[in-house]
């Protein structure tokens, strides 16, 4: 998921720091307490080049879901009381 944050996908470019970006998540997570299940629309694979962090993934493919958008992927995360959507989209 934090791979998803730190890079816009399309170019595999990164606009913001690992850190930064496990920073963004974990305060996203935080509010999602005994988490049951994650459902993507995406495959992602540890890819070793231009890598800002050897725990980083790129997008491989993924099954977009919105007419809008040409890059449409995500994360849903279910608990037993709180739907938690973590989603990103981009029109180029």
């Amino acid at each position: 998921m934090a791979s998803a944050i730190i890079k816009e996908v399309k170019y595999d470019e990164h606009f913001m720091s690992w850190e930064k970006g496990k920073e963004y998540l974990k305060v996203f997570l935080n509010n999602l307490e005994n988490i049951e299940e994650i459902y993507t629309n995406s495959f992602w694979e540890k890819n070793k080049i231009d890598n800002t962090n050897i725990d980083e993934f790129s997008l491989i493919a993924w099954t977009g879901i919105s007419h809008n958008y040409w890059y449409d992927y995500g994360f849903v995360i279910v608990t037993p009381t709180k739907i938690g959507v973590l989603w990103f989209g981009d029109d180029s």
